[in-house]
């Protein structure tokens, strides 16, 4: 006990120096985006899980009763993993009065900050040494995705921090065999995995070395297995439960494994992941720091100077490891697009080699006490920048990003709905959602989300019991064109240029341009068989050999690239918005491309955005229409540019091009 006090003794300077990094660290990566709405990767899941937690607000804190603001589900109850930390980040809601994302990621980073807490402490025990304790805690920190994440809303976050705690309350079982520690440790990973069931790899990791180390002792410990068996019964009847939800009021969260079809596309994926998350896992100081570790563990052992405790934590990393593996069978076609997943399996256990690592380092004599310091020291410095790069790349904007898209278009809609007589309790319908969420927490309403609105799905969606609909303007002219007859079942009441909302209604709206709100557009210009007004602003226009017996007609010949263009000099002040509509025509299948831009005079483009037109090659017209919105800080003194492309070089008809320039609201 002297020596334990000692020691901590000692490394209170290291204690403080760390809490003092972790906090310059958290300013660093975490000083503008605290108080973001989600958004940018994994917008659609973060906005889910916010969703649950104002669930919570909205049901009286009804912990059995999770729910969103998707009403797919009955009353919006849905099955999900024990939402304990939802339900936590709900209370602290109403504790402090805010409904803001702040609470949400305040508390998963300061959950996340104690857990580092106890990894200091552990780490500390484990090697008798502060600055090796610092080093563990700011070289997990660091981790990329871990930056990302641990300041966000999926529970992989709380349940990591959860795992890291347990596994230093266990290593200290391991050490001081008290049963505390142990309880400690089984309690911390079951919390792990009841929030997120991928993480029972963990405890059962633990488990399967507990259980080899009955093998080897020959007896069981009742109290350790009476703990596993509470927590798994615990974890069951989670387990059942959730199902319970999903049969009774269906689910809007994965519940099935997403393995690989066959081993091909296995490879595949494998493939897939490394080339996208090698460097998003780790820097390559990681890499390097954990290359030089186990090399040193590796030289250690062939001497014989690793010790049982030392071997006891890599028999748990293994372990870890093997069920990693295991996992990303199991759910391979997720690893693709779902880096978060490193957090429920790899991770933890790269925490336990670099405690072992760290362990078995000396620094003894001047060569040691010059190398060891420079590796970390250098390493951890180039860590830093790294997960800086890594969440500037993450949260970069661009323009394809449409949950960015949907979260921009929604801002300020809940004011809108409010000014124009909306219940708050009306139930909103919203095509090309995106998300299941998030448009209905911007607009603080419950309702349905159409992710994908093909004839069949507006079709189905018309039927279900809502009072308004809403679209983004962005999006309002592909929902109509996929089910024409959607202008003769509703009016628009109002809009604000990046949202329109509608009311069933049997007046119906007379065309696109009225469902956009566009009363008095800045110049209407088109090229059709009733004249080519404005054409001044159009080149490319080629008249087919034929329009004189079927009426105006317009071709792109064989291998003629580009087709019709519109351009004019940008004037936001003016216009901001370029309405395209039109009809195309093709003997051959093939895909066409509305693109929309704005240049500069060398050509480089401010802004560009393709809408593919789908061409069946038959010899009916196809209809097409597409609104182009630059973004609103686009300056002025630039051109403004709408054009055909086709790629294939087929023969392409087009007639009745028409272009709308107006201003948003």
């Amino acid at each position: 006990m002297d020596h334990s006090r000692r020691w901590y003794r000692e490394a209170f300077p290291w204690l403080l120096l760390t809490m003092v990094s972790l906090t310059g660290l958290c300013l660093y990566f975490y000083h503008d985006v605290l108080d973001a709405f989600p958004s940018h990767i994994h917008a659609w899941t973060q906005s889910d899980r916010y969703a649950l937690a104002l669930g919570f607000l909205d049901n009286g804190f009804n912990l059995f009763r999770p729910q969103t603001y998707n009403i797919f589900t009955e009353g919006g109850v849905t099955g999900v993993d024990f939402p304990i930390h939802e339900y936590v980040v709900a209370l602290l809601m109403k504790l402090f009065g805010t409904k803001e994302p702040i609470v949400f990621r305040t508390y998963t980073l300061v959950y996340s900050l104690i857990a580092y807490l106890f990894l200091f402490r552990c780490v500390l025990g484990f090697t008798r040494a502060g600055w090796k304790a610092m080093l563990a805690v700011l070289f997990t920190f660091t981790f990329p995705i871990v930056v990302y994440y641990q300041v966000g809303m999926v529970p992989s976050a709380t349940s990591f921090a959860s795992a890291v705690i347990g596994f230093s309350c266990y290593l200290a079982y391991l050490q001081d065999q008290r049963m505390r520690s142990f309880y400690w440790a089984v309690g911390m990973l079951t919390l792990a995995a009841l929030p997120r069931m991928s993480c029972n790899i963990l405890l059962f990791a633990v488990l399967m070395q507990r259980c080899f180390h009955y093998f080897r002792q020959g007896r069981v410990v009742r109290r350790e297995l009476m703990a596993f068996v509470i927590a798994y019964a615990l974890i069951v009847i989670s387990g059942l439960y959730k199902g319970y939800l999903n049969a009774e009021y269906g689910s809007r969260f994965l519940a099935v494994l997403m393995p690989a079809s066959d081993t091909g596309q296995l490879l595949d994926i494998v493939r897939e992941v490394v080339m996208r998350w090698t460097y998003q896992l780790m820097s390559w100081h990681h890499y390097l720091v954990f290359a030089v570790l186990v090399g040193w563990l590796v030289w250690q052992a062939s001497k014989g100077r690793m010790d049982r405790l030392t071997q006891e934590v890599l028999q748990l990393a293994g372990l870890l490891m093997a069920g990693s593996v295991i996992f990303f069978v199991a759910m391979a076609r997720q690893f693709v697009a779902h880096e978060y997943y490193f957090l429920d399996s790899l991770y933890p256990a790269l925490v336990l080699m670099l405690m072992a690592g760290l362990r078995a380092v000396r620094v003894e004599g001047y060569v040691g006490a010059l190398i060891w310091p420079a590796l970390f020291a250098g390493s951890l410095i180039g860590a830093v920048q790294h997960a800086n790069a890594v969440q500037n790349e993450k949260y970069a904007e661009t323009l394809w990003d449409r949950g960015e898209i949907t979260r921009k278009n929604f801002l300020g809609s809940d004011q809108l709905l409010d000014s124009l007589g909306v219940a708050g309790d009306a139930r909103m319908l919203v095509f090309e959602a995106y998300s299941t969420n998030a448009p209905l927490l911007l607009m603080g309403r419950k309702g349905y989300t159409i992710l994908n609105t093909t004839p069949d799905n507006i079709e189905r969606a018309l039927a279900l019991d809502f009072d308004y609909i809403v679209v983004q303007d962005t999006y309002l002219a592909q929902v109509i064109l996929a089910y024409p007859p959607l202008l003769d079942q509703i009016e628009r009441i109002g809009g604000n240029g990046r949202i329109s909302v509608f009311a069933p209604s049997e007046n119906g709206t007379p065309g696109i341009p009225a469902a956009l709100g566009i009363s008095t557009p800045w110049l209407v210009s088109h090229v059709s068989g009733t004249g080519q007004d404005s054409l001044s602003y159009w080149s490319n226009v080629t008249v087919a050999d034929t329009a004189q017996t079927t009426g105006w007609m317009g071709v792109m010949r064989a291998g003629e690239e580009f087709g019709p263009t519109f351009a004019i000099p940008f004037q936001p002040q003016q216009f901001d918005r370029l309405l395209l509509e039109g009809s195309l025509r093709s003997e051959e299948a093939v895909t066409v491309q509305v693109v929309g831009s704005v240049e500069a005079p060398d050509d480089a483009k401010a802004f560009y955005r393709a809408f593919p037109v789908e061409l069946h090659g038959s010899p009916g017209w196809t209809p097409y229409a597409c609104l182009i919105t630059p973004p609103a800080d686009m300056p002025g003194g630039l051109v403004m540019k709408c054009y055909l492309w086709n790629e294939s070089g087929v023969r392409i008809n087009y007639t009745d091009l028409r272009v709308t320039l107006y201003r948003s609201n």
